[in-house]
């Protein structure tokens, strides 16, 4: 009961203080309530006219542990909807509610969007048994839902040059060398700072997913653009990649896939994406012989199989490794 004490209180603080110092007053209060004995004071139920609590609470924690922005935005849209269409309270959800629900949305989202909603309603509600706001998952026996697994096609050297070819400023050359030699993802290109790149040592210092701090580097195309970007600037604006008209200021990442889709269009190179450019990055890596631990570590990945769905070796490589190692 204490620890359901924290984490309610804590949820009530949601929006009151600031982000980062939730985390400090969940740790504080979880000490200070060690001594005392809580118990919940017994009242009617409520029927499911608003959020349950535990639904707050799930929320506030993933943002404790720094979920992205569209992370939890995603969660709050597809659990709310869950809630609303169900009707029920959060430990009356039988297994069966939440198959007819998956089957109701068939006709509306792609078995992958679907299986990505059963993956969010058995998290959180793994969580709440966890918790102790209910005794059983009643998602963990739904079956993954299958779907067809499109292979991610990296750009072509062509289709580089292509895209290099069509930049119509210096500040578009070096955001596409800076996604490529990085491989970063747009969110993390969008904050850069110029404090953030050191075009003598060639590191650039990332803040991304899970708000997690990590490094990578510029290859020679990279710094030599930017250097042609920064030296073009006439302003002294922190943000390294800004706006080219007054007032200045950063880049969102809406308008840097903008930019990216613009020169897309302008090179005349299908599905042209800011992501694309990642993963063109992880297979040229592979490909070229980068050890696929060092790869995890530039991009960002805490598991390795992750970083093996972003960076599939070719067919090519496959085949000569074949020739090299089975003889």
């Amino acid at each position: 009961m204490r620890e359901r004490f924290v984490k309610d209180f804590i949820t009530r603080l949601d929006g009151k203080i600031a982000d980062g110092e939730l985390q400090t007053v969940m740790d504080e209060l979880s000490v200070f309530v060690g001594d005392y004995d809580i118990s919940q004071r017994e009242t009617a139920v409520v029927t499911i006219g608003e959020l349950p609590n535990e639904f707050k609470a799930y929320m506030v924690t993933k943002k404790i542990e720094g979920r992205s922005d569209g992370t939890l935005k995603l969660y709050n849209l597809r659990l709310q909807n869950m809630y609303r269409t169900l009707g029920k309270p959060t430990q009356d959800i039988t297994q069966n509610d939440l198959r007819i629900y998956l089957y109701s949305l068939q006709s509306r989202m792609s078995d992958r969007t679907l299986d990505g909603l059963r993956h969010i309603l058995n998290g959180y509600f793994g969580w709440c048994l966890n918790e102790g706001y209910i005794h059983r998952n009643p998602c963990a026996a739904l079956s993954h839902i299958k779907f067809e697994e499109k292979p991610r096609q990296p750009f072509s050297d062509t289709e580089m040059e292509l895209l290099r070819g069509a930049c119509k400023t210096k500040r578009d050359r070096a955001i596409v060398e800076t996604f490529y030699s990085t491989g970063c993802r747009c969110s993390e290109l969008a904050h850069l700072k110029r404090s953030d790149v050191d075009l003598v040592t060639r590191e650039v210092r990332l803040f991304g997913k899970g708000k997690k701090h990590r490094i990578s580097y510029l290859n020679a195309r990279a710094v030599v653009a930017l250097r042609a970007y920064l030296g073009a600037r006439k302003d002294n604006h922190e943000t390294l990649f800004a706006t080219e008209k007054a007032p200045i200021h950063e880049l969102t990442t809406a308008a840097v896939e903008k930019v990216i889709r613009q020169i897309g269009r302008r090179a005349g190179v299908e599905h042209v994406f800011p992501h694309r450019f990642r993963h063109t990055m992880a297979s040229d890596g592979l490909e070229h012989g980068m050890p696929v631990t060092d790869l995890q570590k530039l991009l960002g990945h805490e598991n390795l199989e992750t970083t093996m769905i972003y960076a599939k070796t070719s067919q090519s490589l496959v085949s000569s490794s074949h020739k090299r190692y089975i003889v």
